[in-house]
């Protein structure tokens, strides 16, 4: 065996770069984790009558994040991991500037979906 990774029977660390699928499938199940516990349990407690309801927002965030960049990586696959590396080639300002898109898009998608989960649990009664 390798004494890189004694505990691998090939000796290789895994690379997730080989199988981006893969790792989309992973990061798309554990942000349907995230989604369960941030849209089930509240609906829940509506339905159930509770006097008061709290909306976790890290696992709408965590929900949000962890599903788009799941999705992204399922439907491109390996072309994800290509602008992935194309993206660390730019230059200081340009790599900062879609870094700072990238992150804009997803706040931007996070705060919509916990104003349209806000809306629905309104709709119950529930003020936030």
């Amino acid at each position: 065996m390798s004494e890189a990774s004694p505990s691998s029977p090939t000796g290789r660390k895994p690379n997730f770069d080989d199988y981006p699928r893969v790792l989309g499938v992973i990061l798309l199940a554990l942000g349907l984790i995230f989604g369960f516990v941030a849209f089930y349990f509240p609906i829940h407690d509506a339905l159930q009558g509770a006097a008061k309801i709290s909306v976790h927002s890290k696992a709408v965030s965590a929900f949000v994040i962890l599903t788009i960049l799941g999705l992204t990586l399922i439907i491109l696959g390996p072309v994800a991991v290509r602008l992935a590396y194309k993206g660390v080639a730019l230059k200081s300002w340009k790599k900062w500037l879609v870094v700072g898109l990238i992150m804009v898009l997803f706040i931007a998608a996070v705060e919509l979906v916990q104003q349209v989960f806000e809306q629905y649990l309104g709709t119950f009664g529930y003020k936030f």
